[in-house]
């Protein structure tokens, strides 16, 4: 039984796309655990665009953007959290006593992302 170069051709691009589709369902479900983790802080999660996020409700770097930020500290006194994007999101914390809990954590990691979510909840929830 002869396989001619057609046939394994076939065979590798159907294996090459079953591969493909394997890894893009586990970033796009990495990626709705990641956005979850980041909805559950303080924000307007409501508000929120599917592509552009929070972008559309900033007018700009200009008094209206400033009164825009005041407003969001008023809302949410400690930290809250703002996207970018689709993938980008911003946490923005302002209250000393908040900053002070996370700079005296020694046991955080940059891709541990949770671990600051957990040290909020527990100290001020």
């Amino acid at each position: 039984m002869a396989v001619t170069v057609s046939v394994l051709a076939n065979i590798v691009g159907v294996v090459g796309l079953v591969v493909i589709v394997i890894k893009l369902v586990q970033k796009v479900l990495s990626h709705r655990k990641w956005v979850a983790v980041y909805d559950a802080l303080p924000g307007e999660s409501h508000k929120k665009h599917w592509l552009w996020g929070h972008v559309h409700l900033y007018p700009g770097p200009n008094e209206e953007g400033l009164k825009f930020q005041m407003e969001r500290v008023a809302n949410f006194p400690k930290i809250y959290c703002i996207w970018i994007s689709l993938i980008r999101p911003v946490v923005v914390i302002h209250h000393p006593d908040s900053v002070k809990a996370i700079l005296k954590t020694s046991g955080l990691c940059y891709h541990k992302y949770s671990n600051v979510i957990h040290l909020y909840y527990d100290k001020y929830m």
